[in-house]
């Protein structure tokens, strides 16, 4: 699938049609880093070597392609993708969900990306 149905090295979307979006209610952080709250389309950069760049852009309602490009991308954070078993449709998914954490995987063929995601907790006010 990588570096031949998706080129190694350049931006990707996850999906097909209109660009996969993902929404936070509220502020979370990814791999550490803190997107704001809000809604935001995905793509990557797969590397044949090395960690893949996962972007989150501000044009969440935009078609899968073209890119729409550096300027409206809100948080780029580099993760290293896993062996994982045999999937032969793109998935996402959560396989870890716990009260204010979870790892949300990007799977197609035997590669997995994950991506850990912090929520903390925060009591109502």
């Amino acid at each position: 699938m990588f570096g031949a149905l998706v080129p190694w090295d350049s931006v990707w979307h996850p999906g097909a049609d209109s660009a996969t979006r993902v929404r936070f209610n509220r502020d979370v952080l990814i791999e550490g880093r803190a997107p704001h709250a809000g809604e935001y389309s995905l793509w990557l950069i797969p590397h044949e070597a090395g960690p893949w760049t996962v972007i989150f852009s501000s044009a969440a309602h935009v078609f899968h392609k073209p890119y729409p490009g550096a300027r409206f991308d809100v948080l780029r954070v580099d993760v290293t993708p896993e062996q994982a078993s045999q999937m032969d449709s793109f998935a996402i998914y959560f396989p870890m969900v716990l009260r204010d954490a979870a790892l949300l995987r990007l799977h197609w063929g035997t590669t997995a990306v994950p991506l850990r995601i912090k929520a903390p907790f925060r009591p109502p006010s």
